[in-house]
């Protein structure tokens, strides 16, 4: 109905000016070609551009009319819009091939002003402006050069063509795509611009001098003139203003049946262009402000009570075009919208006015008899020039009459009746539901769920009316769980009742029994004689006859139903029995049809179900008990044909089916209870057994089974049950034989669907003895002994231990989880070290009834931190079967002894915590050779690593050996050897020892911080105790060393020596030009005079210039060359050899020796640097002191007689 609801698509066309470009002949001139192309293809967001011919004629201008004579036929001409976006251009630019330097320029420029001239005589009494554009060859010659020759042209040409000079413009081939771009800003948008403007200027003329009572239509219309220009122009706030004024002066226009219909497309067509300018500057608010508002002023206006469907309509398409409108302004990312306020609403309105269209349609025609009148050329039909209007909304039979009142009635009832006649072969069913899909992609988008349901079953009734009865069916299909979790039984009781109906229709045999299975339960609001007939058809599809079509109350006037029978005969023989000729591949296919799957978790079926375990637990010599409740809510007495459960564990599904159909006859609303019970099996001790789904069939093979699938938890989508952990454990109904008489209550049955398998109770003895706590790197024995108190030989008897992690704020029966095993190592008997096993099963032997067994287990930590070792015992015996075993059971995968007797698994399991220590606290100290504590050593120099060993542990810990693995940069002194100070030796609780090492770094090291390498000790605890049934020996007894050192090497040759290795830490080195080497003895003699030696060592590559000096005291008497001048070779050395006489006893100092270093200046700086470096005093004697001794204890000389004595 596009007379009623008309938008011209122009106005969804962005305004640009329109440009004409003539003079190219793109079709034989490949230059041509590209310059069309550059203007035309780019993507261009400022003019639009057409190519026409030079002679092309253009709509002629109107002359000037008075407005006294003036009568007015309309509001606004329909294609006024197409006019000026299409025929009129606001410039025209003329292309001529033309250079400077043309030998035949008379001719050329004569030829040019006539391609002009011929233009703008087309363009007469029009403001649209013209420039030409020449297209040149050769671009040396610029028009602002010095050359003579365009000096003389360019004016001349100007003249000839009598265009101003300013629009005369020059076109290079060769830099087409700059030059293109630099017309568009400088050439094209001046004159566009003008052109507007003149236009403008002239309709607010004509406005100024209109008069009110007279000119209504158009004051309605200049103003939309002048604001389309502004759009043009891209002045949109102006547009804005414009349209306000003219939307203004059309609510001032009289309203009547005769010009309703045009002032109402004019309004809408005012409020498109102004919603539109709205959301493109980003105003959202007062675009849909807007919009309200002339909907608030609009919505009452129906016009002609015989054509209201018409109104609908137009309604209809205002909120269409609003709506896209809102999702085109959010496409464009110009704002985000809101979830309550959205495009959806708009296209919701829209179809909601469409269908109320319809109903308007429907009502009318109903009370009218269409005359279908032969309308001949002699005498046409009155709306033939429908679509040929002259002024929008007008009625094709009275076109321009602005009379309020009707002059030809008769004419008028047959345009009216022609209108009723047309609008009555619209089919508004594709526009409608095109509607709600585009509101439901919106109510989605902002996660509206129950609105987009909403929609989409009105969606569904759309198609249901347009006889889409599949469509119709896959929509409702979709939203029935959706309103089955909220439980609106109201609404969905009406959707499955429609749903059913559309699945009778198109003969769907699957969906047609799954809504039966739903329709007939207690939930739905049918009456019970709908659903009792119903429930028969659902019968009679599963036994494979038609349904009988009465009983879904479908109005046989409207739809179709007569092929409806045929249909399901149809379908039901695809599905029939194959026959000889066909082959076992498609015979599986054709069983495949005939089974109907209905999953009770997403829907709310005419049965109830529960499960559940009588107990959490169940032993493995027990059987375990499982119980099915049913209860049916249909209204009639239904016969199932099968039921069946699956577990978690395939090898229980044969002990858990029932196809006897006595026991599956069941009444409504009674509870009926179901036992199942079986045997476990030895393999699945430790596991849990769970319901994975529970089946209920009706129907055999033959014609059609409608399997109903529970799973596990037995929920549906009503959800009666909330299913915790809690509910497993939770069991209200104590155990109680079938036979003894109840009334069962369901909601007092917990459903529990899941139970563990444990072994039978552990009746062995597991004893674990060891001494706290755990030493890292310790092989740490545990005596376990094992008493066999069952009164039966335990067979298959094996040993797991595993390693397990503790949080250190949780007890031992925290959770826990499993380290790496590669940070520990386990033995059991013997220590194997090459062997690394941890969580390893160990096969012991069997055991008779009171025997006893003992073993040692060694484990070996290497991190520091709490753990928890569990020792699981598996063995298997013969024992006396549970709880009923007098009555029938399964047998299977159970050895049986006896009618009493079975053979089952047991499991004993004990876990100890345990706490590991380090064995030693380290510390380290160095020292130079005067024994004196240093942070800096020199290459080539000896110095002392002093290292003070802590027992950290709470037990004496015996030495086997101790040794130091050096670095790679560092050697032992010569003539020292790396002996152990702790060998052999026995470190008490909270005891310290001490080891020490002289060493040397290498002179070509290059490395600041050397690592000086690891000390290793080789140690174990002195005593185990009773772990071993052996003496404790008294640590306190002290023994004869010699005596004993066999007992000790001997005690510390067996496997459980420990290696702890400990690194040492990183000393800062530095070079050093020389070193002092000292001899001398170790005491001296009153009056004994003795030999004084330094020996000084040059480092360098150099030549070792020094001034040496020994100076007096009081303790000696010197005798030598106490003051030399030397110079050392490169790696060459030199002794100072000094007569020393002692003349004081005791502790002596020795005199100062002195160096003072004359080499080069590079030696001397870098001397200064490690004198800084080094930590030194203010001077470098304060080096040298820390290399040769600087006291030596003289004895007095009675005491040297007596040591010759």
């Amino acid at each position: 109905m596009s007379w009623a609801s008309h938008i011209p698509t122009e106005l969804s066309v962005h305004p640009l000016p329109l440009v004409v470009l003539t003079g190219l002949d793109i079709r034989h001139n490949a230059v041509h070609k590209e310059i069309w192309d550059g203007f035309y293809s780019k993507n261009n967001t400022k003019f639009r551009y057409s190519l026409l011919d030079g002679d092309h004629e253009y709509p002629k201008a109107k002359g000037k009319r008075s407005l006294e004579v003036y009568v007015e036929k309309g509001i606004l001409k329909t294609n006024w819009f197409h006019k000026h976006l299409y025929l009129i251009p606001s410039l025209v630019v003329v292309f001529f091939e033309l250079d400077w330097d043309e030998p035949n320029w008379k001719e050329k420029q004569m030829e040019c002003a006539t391609k002009i001239e011929l233009v703008r005589q087309s363009l007469l009494d029009r403001n649209t402006r013209i420039i030409l554009i020449l297209i040149q060859k050769h671009p040396n010659i610029p028009v602002d050069g010095d050359s003579g020759l365009t000096k003389e042209r360019y004016p001349s040409l100007c003249n000839a063509c009598s265009i101003k000079t300013n629009h005369l413009f020059l076109l290079h081939v060769e830099y087409l795509q700059g030059y293109i771009m630099k017309l568009e800003e400088e050439a094209f948008n001046e004159p566009t611009q003008t052109y507007y403007n003149l236009e403008i200027k002239a309709v607010k003329f004509k406005r100024d001098s209109l008069i009110k009572v007279t000119h209504q239509y158009l004051f309605v219309r200049l103003p939309i003139k002048i604001a389309f220009f502004n759009e043009m122009k891209q002045d949109i706030f102006k547009a804005i203003d414009n349209y306000k004024q003219a939307y203004l002066s059309l609510l001032d226009i009289r309203f009547g049946d005769t010009n309703t219909l045009e002032i109402k497309t004019v309004a809408g067509i005012i409020n498109y262009k102004l919603c539109k300018l709205l959301f493109e500057i980003k105003h959202p608010i007062d675009a849909i402000e807007q919009f309200r508002r002339h909907i608030d002023i609009f919505k009452l206006k129906i016009g002609p009570s015989d054509l209201a469907f018409e109104h609908s309509a137009w309604m209809s398409k205002q909120f269409q075009v609003m709506g896209e409108l809102f999702e085109n302004a959010i496409n464009k990312e110009y704002f985000n919208a809101v979830q309550t306020q959205h495009p959806g609403f708009y296209f919701h309105s829209s179809a909601n006015y469409s269908i109320q269209r319809r109903i308007h349609s429907r009502e009318i025609l109903q009370s009218l008899n269409l005359s279908n009148k032969n309308w001949t050329s002699e005498n046409p039909s009155p709306i033939e020039s429908i679509d040929k209007l002259e002024f929008l909304g007008q009625r094709p039979w009275r076109q321009a009459q602005k009379s309020m009142e009707i002059l030809d009635q008769l004419k008028e009832k047959d345009g009216i009746l022609c209108l009723q006649e047309l609008e009555s072969k619209e089919n508004l069913s594709p526009l409608i539901t095109n509607l709600f899909k585009q509101a439901i992609s919106h109510f989605k988008i902002f996660n509206c769920k129950r609105m987009k349901q909403y929609l989409s079953v009105c969606m569904a009734e759309e198609y249901f009316y347009a006889k889409d009865y599949q469509e119709s069916l896959n929509i409702y299909v979709q939203v029935l769980n959706d309103y089955s979790n909220e439980h609106w039984w109201p609404i969905l009781t009406s959707i499955m009742f429609n749903a059913l109906k559309c699945a009778y229709l198109v003969a769907d045999i699957t969906n047609y029994c799954l809504i039966c299975t739903e329709i007939i339960g207690k939930n739905t609001i049918l009456s019970n004689e709908t659903k009792s007939l119903i429930q028969k058809n659902l019968i009679r599809v599963i036994s494979n006859e038609v349904p009988i079509v009465e009983y879904h109350q479908i109005d046989t006037s409207i739809h179709s139903i007569e092929n409806v029978s045929q249909k399901w005969k149809e379908e039901m023989a695809k599905q029939s029995s194959p026959t000889m000729g066909q082959n076992m591949e498609t015979s599986q296919v054709l069983s495949a049809h005939k089974l109907i799957p209905a999953h009770v978790n997403g829907m709310v079926p005419f049965v109830d179900c529960k499960v559940r375990f009588t107990s959490t637990i169940f032993n493995s010599n027990e059987y375990v008990e499982l119980k099915v409740y049913l209860r049916t809510n249909c209204v009639d007495q239904i016969q199932f044909d099968k039921l069946y459960v699956r577990f978690n564990i395939p090898a229980y599904n044969q002990y858990c089916i029932l196809q006897n159909k006595d026991s599956l006859n069941f009444e409504p609303n009674k509870i009926y209870e179901l036992d199942f019970k079986f045997l476990p099996q030895s393999s699945d001790i430790g596991k849990d057994l769970e319901i994975s789904s529970l089946s209920l069939e009706i129907g055999n093979r033959e014609n059609r089974v409608l399997i109903l699938h529970w799973k596990g938890d037995c929920k549906n989508a009503l959800a009666e049950e909330n299913f915790t952990l809690d509910t497993f454990k939770k069991l209200s109904l104590p155990y109680r034989k079938s036979d003894a008489p109840r009334e069962l209550d369901w909601n007092e049955i917990n459903i529990s669907p899941s139970t563990s398998i444990v072994s039978r109770k552990s009746k062995i003895e597991l004893v674990l003895e060891h001494k706290q706590p755990v030493i890292v790197n310790e092989c740490y024995p545990i005596k376990l002994t094992i008493v066999n108190k069952e009164e039966t030989t335990i067979e298959n008897l094996s040993l797991s231990v595993e390693l397990l992690s503790i949080n250190s704020a949780s007890d031992i029966d925290s959770p826990i989880s499993t380290i790496d095993k590669n940070i520990a190592r386990l033995w059991i008997g013997s220590i194997d070290k090459n062997l690394h096993e941890i969580g390893k099963t160990y096969t012991l032997p069997n055991l008779e009834s009171k025997q006893q067994l003992t073993e040692i287990i060694y484990i070996q930590m290497r991190e520091l931190k709490s753990f928890e070792l569990s020792f699981k015992l598996n063995y298997t015996n013969e024992t006396e079967l549970g709880k009923n075993e007098d009555q029938e059971r399964h047998e299977f995968d159970t050895e049986i002894k006896s009618k009493k007797i079975v053979k089952c698994s047991c499991v004993q399991e004990n876990k100890i915590k345990l706490e590991t220590i380090n064995p030693f606290q380290f510390n380290f100290k160095f020292l130079s050779m005067q024994m004196g504590e240093i942070e800096v050593v020199r290459f080539g120099e000896p110095f002392f690593v002093l290292c003070e060993i802590s027992n950290n542990s709470a037990y004496a810990l015996k030495f086997k050996d101790s040794y130091l693995e050096k670095g790679k940069l560092v050697n032992f002194k010569e003539s020292e050897e790396n002996e152990s100070f702790l060998k052999y030796e026995t470190l008490k609780s909270i005891e310290m020892a001490t080891e020490c090492f002289c060493l040397v770094i290498n002179d070509d090291s290059d490395s600041k911080k050397v690592p000086l390498g690891e000390l290793v000790l080789k140690w174990k605890r002195r005593n185990l105790g009773s772990i071993f049934d052996t003496k404790e020996i008294d640590e306190d007894i002290e023994t004869d060393s010699e005596s004993n050192d066999d007992l000790k090497q001997d005690d510390l040759t067996d496997e459980l020596i420990v290696e702890t290795r400990f690194p040492l830490p990183e000393v800062l080195a530095e070079p050093f030009p020389f070193i002092i080497e000292s001899e001398l003895p170790d005491y001296g003699w009153l009056g004994k005079e003795f030999n004084l030696n330094y020996k000084i060592i040059n480092k360098t590559q150099s030549v070792l210039e020094i001034e040496c000096s020994l100076s007096e005291n009081e303790f000696f008497a010197i005798s030598g060359k106490k003051m030399d001048l030397i110079q050392i070779l490169p790696n060459d050395f030199y002794n100072f050899t000094y007569l020393i006489y002692p003349l004081k006893i005791g502790h002596c100092k020795l005199p100062s020796f002195h160096v003072k270093v004359n080499s080069p200046i590079e030696i001397s700086d870098a001397l200064k640097k490690q004198e800084s470096q080094a930590n030194s005093s203010d001077s470098l004697d304060t080096v040298i002191e820390n290399m040769i001794p600087s006291q030596l204890y003289i004895f007095p000389e009675k005491i040297d007689s007596i040591f010759k004595e």
